[in-house]
């Protein structure tokens, strides 16, 4: 149970660092050693490999988080999650069709109920498209993001693949929706990879 209230703990500084901008160094290193923490107290558990592994992604050791995912889903085949940001490593190093099966791998694991996973799995799908080119596949997927919840990445991963696809105007009306919805996604404006 300590394993599980360590794993809470690292969650609470990861989702703080990513939806509060980023806090000084030592944040990121409590956040390492509390999900440290929580694999040493409970190994058995998938998410505790899972909030290491986010928590690895998050101090920009690729390598070591892709491994921690690999593991938690040795546990757990059918963790939706470490299986969605396993997909994220393989988009971060360029292997988009990996990406994109595991992205849809993540997607079949969760239940339509699950709107925030969901989400998350197809505004990251559209994004492997988009970076692809594939234009419509990238709108499909955006637009399934979109419509289970609508927030900034959503938003972002629609208007995107709306303007891959040549529809500028409707891209840069998504994109002001973003902004609405989700200050905090302005700096994923900024970053965008067009």
């Amino acid at each position: 149970a300590f394993s599980l209230a360590y794993m809470g703990l690292a969650d609470t500084y990861i989702f703080g660092i990513q939806n509060v901008g980023a806090f000084p160094g030592n944040y990121l290193d409590t956040a390492l050693v509390l999900a440290q923490k929580s694999v040493d107290l409970g190994p058995e558990y998938y998410d505790t490999w899972g909030i290491l592994g986010a928590t690895y992604a998050e101090v920009g050791k690729r390598e070591q988080a892709a491994t921690m995912f690999k593991r938690a889903l040795e546990i757990n085949p059918n963790a939706s999650s470490a299986t969605n940001n396993l997909a994220n490593y393989y988009l971060s190093i360029g292997q988009f069709d990996q990406a994109i099966e595991m992205y849809k791998k993540s997607i079949g694991l969760q239940a339509p109920i699950d709107s925030a996973g969901y989400t998350i799995s197809y505004s990251n799908l559209a994004d492997a498209y988009r970076r692809l080119r594939l234009a419509e596949n990238a709108l499909y997927c955006a637009q399934q993001a979109v419509n289970y919840r609508e927030y900034g990445n959503s938003l972002l991963a629609l208007g995107l693949a709306q303007y891959i696809s040549g529809d500028t105007l409707t891209a840069f009306a998504s994109m002001g929706k973003m902004v609405e919805a989700d200050n905090h996604s302005i700096p994923s404006l900024a970053t965008a990879t067009f």
